[in-house]
C-alpha cells in the first residue's frame, strides 16, 4: 500500500511539475508578441519531406551566443529541433523557440552547459528525452 502511494505521489508531482515548466515558458517574449526581433542566421537546417517545412538540424555558422530561431527560414516553417543539434554547444547561454516548433528531439541541447535561458513557444508538444540534460 506504501508503495502504491509513492508511485501515485510521483507521478502527481511528476504532472504538476511538467504543467508549471511549460507554463513559464510557454510566454515567448517580443519575438512573438508583435515586437521587434532579431533573428539568429548561419542555423543549420532540413527541408521535410512535405516541401514546406524545415528542421533545425545545428548551430551552423551561427555565432550567436543568444539564439534565436526563426518561424521561417527561406521561406520553409521551421517545425522542429532535431536531436543532437545543440549537442555540447558551450558557449550558448540562452535560446528561444518560436510557435511554430512543435517537437524537441532527443538530446537537443544536451550538455549546454552555459544554457541559463529557454523560452518555448506555444506548440511545443513533444520534448525528447533529456533535451535539456546538463543544462543550467
Amino acid at each position: 500500500m506504501k508503495n502504491k502511494m509513492a508511485k501515485v505521489l510521483i507521478l502527481v508531482l511528476a504532472i504538476a511539475f511538467s504543467f508549471t515548466l511549460f507554463t513559464a515558458c510557454s510566454t515567448p517574449g517580443d519575438a512573438n508578441n508583435g515586437g521587434t526581433q532579431n533573428y539568429s542566421n548561419g542555423l543549420e537546417y532540413a527541408v521535410k519531406e512535405d516541401g514546406k517545412t524545415c528542421a533545425i538540424t545545428g548551430i551552423g555558422t551561427c555565432k550567436d551566443t543568444k539564439v534565436v530561431i526563426p518561424e521561417t527560414i527561406e521561406g520553409y516553417t521551421v517545425t522542429s529541433i532535431h536531436g543532437h543539434a545543440f549537442f555540447e554547444c558551450s558557449s550558448l547561454t540562452s535560446i528561444v523557440i518560436p510557435d511554430s516548433v512543435t517537437y524537441i528531439g532527443y538530446s537537443a541541447f544536451n550538455d549546454c552547459g552555459s544554457l541559463t535561458s529557454v523560452v518555448i513557444g506555444n506548440s511545443v508538444m513533444l520534448i525528447g528525452a533529456y533535451a535539456f540534460s546538463n543544462c543550467e
